[in-house]
């Protein structure tokens, strides 16, 4: 009976475990300059924990159509003005003096993309599309780990 409880518990344990999020927080962004800018939700709060000191910072953005990468970038530390904002924000495509891993291909309409930015910042991610109004202006809309584009804007 023993046995069977302990074996039920792991699969209930290792079942939470697969279906946890691949982030700690959710990132936004606003359309800047006719792209998106990307920033953190969440208020950076003191130092960089020890746990997470030296990885740096990456910023990319994935298409879930495509299968793709469409930019990628690394940052050797930390920004000196954390994303934290709108006025903050890092532009698609913005180049790292340190590393950037791929330059930013053109991003389009009605695609479903995946934004992350992880390392000394923890791990964010926002599923966006750009979509445009009845004006036919972009603007960015929420889209989903199914790559759904919706209508509704971020």
């Amino acid at each position: 009976m023993m046995k069977l409880l302990l074996l039920a518990g792991l699969i209930l344990a290792g079942n939470s475990w697969a279906m946890s999020k691949p982030y700690d927080a959710e990132a936004t962004a606003v359309m800047k300059d006719g792209k998106p800018c990307f920033y953190l939700k969440t208020p950076i709060e003191g130092d960089t924990p020890d746990y997470l000191k030296g990885q740096g910072v990456s910023a990319e953005v994935f298409n879930e159509t495509q299968h793709r990468y469409m930019w990628k970038s690394w940052y050797k530390t930390t920004l000196k003005t954390p994303p934290t904002s709108p006025q903050t924000c890092i532009s698609y495509g913005t180049k790292s003096p340190d590393k950037n891993r791929m330059l930013a291909l053109p991003l389009t309409n009605d695609t479903a993309y995946i934004f992350d930015m992880f390392g000394e910042y923890g791990r964010n991610r926002l599923y966006f599309c750009i979509k445009k109004d009845a004006q036919g202006k972009d603007y960015l809309s929420k889209s989903g780990p199914q790559a759904n584009c919706s209508t509704d804007p971020l």
